[in-house]
């Protein structure tokens, strides 16, 4: 049997529920196998209303502890009362779920608005100042400057900004 028929005969296996998409799942890099997917509703196939309490994704060779092969759902995303959640079943020899992810914090509405850079270099520069970091003098005014350690580099302010340099090396940031 052709590759193509069979994913032809999966996509159309659970007559009896409604399919709302269906596509192939495309590896990036073209590294690795794509995967055929379908997305489906609780509801029947004849069932003709928009209204869903979810839809479950399902992953071509992946399943579930309670279905057979080929028909099993690996996640279900559902308004539970007005708040979104996903279901995970990662685990086929697991009947529960695995995870639960609500999405309460990905809501527009939570949106913190976001700082200017200027605003940003405001506040890295006072938490700079009062910590309690050594203080040098800057190569590029002789100003008294601030050495702020991370895991990343050794960072030198000058508090006469605009100037920022890497410690040492005196470049422009």
């Amino acid at each position: 049997m052709s590759e193509e028929k069979d994913i032809e005969d999966w996509w159309n296996n659970e007559p009896t529920i409604k399919i709302l998409n269906r596509g192939i799942i495309e590896p990036w890099n073209d590294e690795g196998e794509s995967v055929a997917y379908k997305i489906v509703s609780s509801q029947t196939a004849n069932d003709n209303s928009e209204n869903h309490d979810g839809f479950y994704l399902m992953l071509k060779g992946y399943g579930d502890a309670t279905s057979p092969d080929g028909h099993g759902a690996q996640i279900k995303v559902e308004n539970e009362g007005g708040r979104i959640r996903i279901l995970v079943w990662s685990n086929i020899n697991d009947e529960n779920y695995t995870h639960s992810i609500w999405l309460d914090e990905a809501l527009e509405s939570q949106r913190i608005p976001a700082r200017s850079a200027e605003e940003l270099s405001e506040l890295r520069y006072e938490r700079m100042r009062q910590s309690p970091h050594a203080t040098e003098t800057c190569e590029t005014c002789g100003a008294t400057v601030y050495t702020a350690k991370n895991n990343l580099c050794d960072l030198v302010t000058c508090e006469y900004r605009p100037h920022m340099y890497h410690h040492g090396d005196g470049t422009p940031k």
